[in-house]
């Protein structure tokens, strides 16, 4: 049996099994905004010092995907974190292509033309 999790309206987009339940966490993936240009070259935070959160799966040997979830309003991309239970890989993936289309918060970089 299937149900339907989600936006209210429109096509399905996420579903949970609930024969086989999965389990998955979400988290940013970074604790601040991204560090400007200047911030990264004045060497503000050190490689082990920066504050994010993508190093909590790997401490713990769990799977996780990373997703892109939105801009700041300085229009600065925010990450997304879903991490889950080892083996169910596939589920992770599921979810992760479902938050995708949910959200749609993945879009091209705005690039100056090159002459």
């Amino acid at each position: 049996m299937l149900r339907r999790t989600g936006r209210p309206r429109g096509p399905p987009l996420l579903f949970h099994d609930l024969q086989r339940p999965s389990l998955a966490l979400c988290f940013p993936d970074v604790r601040i905004a991204a560090p400007t240009r200047d911030e990264v070259l004045a060497s503000r935070w050190s490689c082990l010092e920066f504050p994010t959160d993508t190093v909590i799966a790997s401490q713990l040997w769990m799977p996780s995907v990373s997703l892109p979830a939105g801009f700041t309003d300085e229009g600065l991309p925010v990450g997304l974190e879903l991490m889950t239970l080892p083996y169910h890989e596939a589920d992770l993936l599921s979810l992760a292509y479902g938050v995708e289309q949910a959200t749609h918060a993945r879009r091209p970089p705005d690039l100056p033309a090159v002459a």
